[in-house]
Parts: structure tokens; C-alpha cells; sequence
């Protein structure tokens, strides 16, 4: 395949038209599949489906039409006498414009605004509508044989002389200039190539030439076998030459190694056109070459295996065809394991013709598998198919506390009025398959006292085994039973909707009361010494005591027994806190009690306490000191030395706080 070109040898198809057998000259495209041709006779012949059948279209005056080109909707054919004839649609009526000449004329070009038209004897004509021609004759150039446009810049002629000039248009008549000697002998045609360096090539018989846009010398280049050309054209990035002997020749645009790509036959051809669907050459006798250009298609973009156990195999099938135009060519197809494929085509697809591909899924592993399935062909777009299937089961939504158990009730219990209380609903998918949670209480809404304050749910989709979380909360303003739902719904297609049902009972609160200081006896370093906490429960339901903590102070003080406990109303509890000092001083601590009293959920008690220095240390009085716990036998002796020493009085140090 050259450019979307297939090699002429690869699917070529000549028919004779029993309608016409003149030789038709010029073939030019309107789309990708309609196209119109015109013959040695003055007549038209018009193709709306790639070439498959043609419709005459006789055109008035008899004359000898060589060219015929678009512009737009507008069409323009000339021929000999100097004719012009020209249409704006395939099938209209045809006008004659005046050229102004009786010469024969041989070429039409354009740059998108401009028509450009060449014949015989140096005659040069240029036209902004189609109408009215401003043209001129250039001297010693002998016939201009052909002409190829330059985009906003005019057009360029060659000449049976073998000189190439410019040609301008200007509103009257034609500027000529860049009137160079190329070849001795007929340049038979030219063409424009822009890419990938804008220049010009022209050829004639064993002659081929190029010149960069711009420059003034021509460089020889290799010529395109031994053809003797009759049109030169450019169709995306490469130049086709065609002519006598039923040659036709290509090169890319970026170098000139010519390849003879053979027709199929021999007889002489006249113009190519190049669609995205299809190729025509029109030749001598009313022949007709047509290549198509085959293009593969799937019935659709992704094919679906259906759900499987595992060990099982699942199959589905995909049609693929040949929507392009001439034979497709394809081998075995491929796709991604674990899939496996096969089909039941020869090799070969005419247009339209289809056939089936078999796709199969086989594993012991549960899960979702993806692939892709490719056809190999001559397509020229390839194309490739999304497969896939579930080994297993299908999504399955289930609502769990812990993860995994499937529930259908949370069930609160008894929670204190006013007291909130929280659960998390973590949803779960059961299946193999991906769960797709498409929406969290839409049509069951919870109101209070329940509410969802957290949904981390809605849009998720969910692998199999993995959850989400949903943080639902209960907080009772009565004491009674309430029951509520929300609903969840997803791609589960057994469960769409699953309803979680939320219950709770309200109970009358609690009310604790606590001292709010605590103070420890004096205590010796290195000794210890407790005090009673007192607990009471004030209020009409069951007080919860979920911690006692010591927050502040609390290397020296521990609570004894600070597991949680209950309360029953009117009833009092009490723990043990012990002091146990490491260094002498006053001390000051916090302990705090948490408990589901819904108007004081925390309770704070100062608890103060004095370390003493341990017993057999010196302490400060006065500038004496007691150094032994025998002060009576020092005190004899000091009344024996008339030093008389007073008791003992400790100082205090400053409160230590945390």
C-alpha cells in the first residue's frame, strides 16, 4: 500500500463500458466515492458509488474533451475548438463559457481561487468565476501541454518546447514571467509538490526534472521507467505518473525512486484520481481502472463474553466485513490471554462480505478479565475490538458492620436522649464482578434522630471483596423506640436496591456527679497513700463511666481500677486513686471521667497532695539541723554544750504543676 494506494497489482478491476467506448481523458473527485470523467467524444460520465457503475451525461457541442477539473462545487471541462463547458453539479445542465480562443486547450489547474487554463500555440487564459477568461499568448513556447497551480501563488506551465513559466493572474491579462528552458524536447506535464519541500517536477519522455520553489536551475532526476506520460499527479505524500503502455508510475514526494506499480492493462491511460475510498484510472477504449481500497469494520467496539464458572468456557461471537472498496485481506486473528480466538473466514472479503469471529474464556481464577482482539488485513485503518468477560459471579452488594458478615438491621439499642451514637455500614461487594454504587438514600431519606453524617459510597465502584463506608448516627430526643431505612442502589442485578434498615431506642439519661477536688493525707517520699473517688448517678438511666484518666500530674497519682463500669440510677461506685511521690513538695493533679452523661460527657477533679522529705533526711530550721531520728539523746547534748535547738519546722516548697 503506497499512501492508502494499494499496489495496482493487488486488486485491480478493468471494465469495458458497453455505453461508450471512446477513450476517456480526464477523471477528476467530488467525494470520497462520487466522481465524473469525460471522453474523446464530448461526453461526460458520472460515478456515485467508487466506480462500480457509471452514468453518461451527454454534454452539448460534440467537441473533444481533454480535461476536466473542480473547483468547489464548480466544474470545468475544455477541449478542442478552443470549448469550454461547465456545470455546478455532476448531473446539471452545462453552460459555455467563452475562451476566447479556437485553439485546442489541454489543461485546467486552480489554487483554490483561481482557475488556470493551458492549450495549444502559447495560450494561457486565468478566471475568478468560470465565466469571464482574461488571456494572453506566449510567444516561442510552442503548445502548452499542461499547468499546476501553486497555492496563492500564481501557476506554472509546461510546454511541448520544453520551457516551464509562471503564470498570473491579474485581472486583464495573464502575467507571465520565470520563462525557463528545461528540456530540448515535450514536457508533457507538471505538477506541485509541497511537502516535504515545496517544489516542482515535470516530465516528459524519458525526461524527469525538479526545481525547488523559488530557485532559478532545474536539477535532472531519475525518470519514471520508460513512460511516456500523459498526467502527473500528487495525492498526499506521493507523485503518480500515468500514460502509453498502460504504465503508471509513483514516487514519494521526498525522493524520485520511481516504482512501476503495472496496471493490469495495456492499453494507454489518461488521469488517475485518488479518494479515501477508492482509486480510478480512466484510459483509451472506455476502460476503467478501478483499485478499491478494502477497509476493515467490527459490529461494534467492544464484545461481551457472557459470565462463567470457573473451569467453564464462555463464548461470543463478533461479525467483522469489509465496508471499504476491492478485496480485504485477513489472518487469523489475535487477543489477549486467557481469550481465545478463532473465525471462519477464507482469507478474503469481497465488498460488504463478513464473517464471524469466535472469542472464548476459559480460567479457574475468578475475577474480571479485559483483552483486545485484533484481525490482521489490508485494511487501510486498523482496527481492534475491546473484549471481556467475568469468571465468577456478578457484583453482589451487601451491607456488613464488620466487614464481612452480611446484616440487614443496625440496631442502635439503648442510647441516653440527647446522647449521640455512631455506626459505620461498610458495603460490601459479595461478587467477582465490579460494583458500581450509583446512588445512597434517594428515595429512603433518614431524618432525625437518625442521620448519615459520612458517605463515602456514591459514584465508588467497588473491586470485588473491597468496601465502602457509610457513617450513620442515632441521637435520641425521646424516650421511645424509632426505625428508619435508607436505601442503596447500585449495578447488583439481583439487589438494585438494597434498604438498610437503622432501629433505637431512646432511654432516659444519666447524671453523674463527681467531687470536684480530691485531697491525699500528707505522704513521705517513697511511701504512698490513697483516696476514695466518689461516683453517683443522679439521673434516670443507666451511667456509663468509659474512662478515668489522669491528665494532668499524673507520674505520682494512678487510679487503681480504671477499667469502665455502670452505674444504675441513684446508685454511686467508688475507685481507689493512689498518690505515691517521688520528690518532696506540694502537688496538684487533674483527673478527668468520661461517661455518657449527655450534658456532661466529661468530669474533672483537682486532686492536691504534700510529699514529705523521707524519713532519716535532713531538713533546713534555722541553721541547725535534725540528722539522726534520735533527737532526744542530740537534744541532751546540746543542752550538755548550752546550744539550745528548737523542734524542727518544714518549709514548704512551691506547688509542683503539670
Amino acid at each position: 500500500v503506497i499512501d492508502g494506494v494499494p499496489d495496482w497489482r493487488f486488486d485491480s478491476r478493468s471494465t469495458t463500458l458497453p455505453v461508450e467506448q471512446e477513450s476517456w481523458t480526464s477523471v477528476n473527485a467530488a467525494t470520497d466515492l462520487a466522481m465524473i470523467a469525460v471522453d474523446y467524444s464530448g461526453n461526460a460520465h458520472i460515478t456515485l458509488d467508487g466506480g462500480i457503475n457509471w452514468t453518461p451525461n451527454a454534454i452539448a457541442g460534440g467537441v473533444n474533451l481533454f480535461a476536466i477539473e473542480r473547483i468547489g462545487a464548480y466544474i470545468l471541462a475544455v477541449g478542442s475548438g478552443g470549448q469550454m463547458r461547465a456545470t455546478v453539479t455532476p448531473f446539471g445542465s452545462w453552460s459555455s463559457p467563452a475562451s476566447g480562443t479556437g485553439v485546442q486547450l489541454n489543461e485546467i489547474c486552480h489554487d483554490g481561487t483561481t482557475l488556470y487554463v493551458v492549450g495549444n500555440s502559447g495560450y494561457v487564459a486565468t478566471s475568478v468565476n468560470g465565466t469571464a477568461f482574461f488571456n494572453t499568448t506566449v510567444a516561442g513556447v510552442g503548445d502548452v501541454l499542461s499547468c499546476a497551480a501553486v497555492p496563492g501563488a500564481g501557476a506554472y506551465a509546461a510546454t511541448s518546447t520544453g520551457a516551464v513559466f509562471k503564470i498570473t493572474h491579474t485581472g486583464a491579462a495573464p502575467a507571465i514571467s520565470e520563462n525557463t528552458a528545461v528540456a530540448g524536447n515535450d514536457l508533457m506535464a507538471i505538477a506541485y509538490v509541497a511537502s516535504p519541500t515545496p517544489k516542482l517536477v515535470t516530465v516528459g519522455i524519458n525526461l524527469a526534472f525538479e526545481r525547488a520553489i523559488g530557485a532559478s536551475a532545474w536539477t535532472a532526476i531519475a525518470t519514471p521507467g520508460t513512460l511516456t506520460p500523459e498526467r502527473l499527479r500528487v495525492f498526499g505524500d506521493t507523485l503518480y505518473v500515468v500514460g502509453y503502455n498502460g504504465l503508471f508510475s509513483g514516487t514519494p514526494t521526498s525522493s524520485t525512486n520511481w516504482t512501476n506499480y503495472g496496471s493490469g492493462t495495456g492499453t494507454r491511460i489518461s488521469d488517475l484520481t485518488v479518494t479515501g475510498k477508492v482509486a480510478i484510472l480512466v484510459a483509451d477504449g472506455g476502460v476503467v481502472l478501478r483499485v478499491g481500497i478494502p477497509e476493515l469494520a467490527f459490529d461494534g467496539d467492544s464484545l461481551t463474553v457472557p459470565r462463567t464458572a470457573p473451569g467453564a468456557t464462555g463464548q461470543a461471537t463478533i461479525a467483522l466485513r469489509n465496508i471499504g472498496k476491492g478485496l480485504l485481506y485477513t489472518s487469523a486473528p489475535s487477543v489477549t490471554a486467557p481469550f481465545t480466538a478463532a473465525y471462519d473466514c477464507d482469507g478474503t472479503l469481497e465488498e460488504s462480505e463478513e464473517c464471524e469471529v469466535t472469542v472464548s474464556l476459559s480460567s479457574t481464577t475468578r475475577g474480571v478479565y479485559t483483552g483486545t482482539l485484533t484481525v490482521p488485513s489490508s485494511s487501510r485503518v486498523p482496527r481492534s475490538v475491546t473484549v471481556q468477560g467475568l469468571v465468577g459471579n456478578d457484583a453482589m452488594i451487601t451491607a456488613t458492620l464488620d466487614g464481612t458478615t452480611p446484616v440487614s438491621t443496625v440496631d442502635f439499642g439503648n442510647v441516653p436522649v440527647g446522647a449521640p451514637v455512631t455506626r459505620t455500614v461498610l458495603v460490601r461487594n459479595a461478587g467477582d464482578a465490579p460494583l458500581t454504587i450509583a446512588t445512597v438514600a434517594q428515595l429512603a431519606v433518614p431524618t432525625a434522630p437518625f442521620a448519615i453524617t459520612d458517605n463515602q459510597c456514591t459514584g465508588q465502584i467497588i473491586a470485588a471483596g473491597a468496601t465502602c463506608p457509610i457513617t450513620v448516627s442515632f441521637r435520641p430526643f425521646g424516650q421511645d423506640g424509632a426505625a428508619q431505612a435508607f436505601d442503596i442502589t447500585s449495578n447488583d442485578s439481583t439487589t438494585p436496591r438494597l434498604l438498610v434498615q437503622l432501629v433505637g431506642v431512646g432511654t432516659p439519661p444519666a447524671d453523674i456527679r463527681v467531687d470536684a477536688a480530691l485531697a491525699f493525707p500528707d505522704t513521705r517520699v517513697r511511701d504512698s497513700a490513697e483516696a476514695t473517688l466518689l461516683i453517683r448517678n443522679v439521673g434516670r438511666g443507666p451511667l456509663d463511666v468509659q474512662t478515668l484518666a489522669v491528665t494532668e500530674g499524673g507520674d505520682e497519682f494512678t487510679v487503681v481500677d480504671a477499667d469502665p463500669f455502670t452505674v444504675a440510677p441513684g446508685e454511686s461506685a467508688e475507685r481507689k486513686v493512689r498518690f505515691a511521690p517521688a520528690v518532696g513538695g506540694e502537688k496538684t493533679a487533674r483527673l478527668v471521667v468520661t461517661s455518657n452523661d449527655p450534658d456532661a460527657g466529661d468530669k474533672a477533679v483537682t486532686m492536691t497532695a504534700i510529699a514529705l522529705a523521707e524519713s532519716g533526711g535532713a531538713t533546713e530550721d534555722d541553721g541547725c539541723a535534725a540528722t539522726s531520728p534520735q533527737w532526744l539523746t542530740l537534744l541532751a547534748i546540746c543542752a550538755y554544750a548550752a546550744c539550745r535547738c528548737a523542734r524542727p519546722r518544714h518549709r514548704r516548697t512551691a506547688p509542683s504543676r503539670a
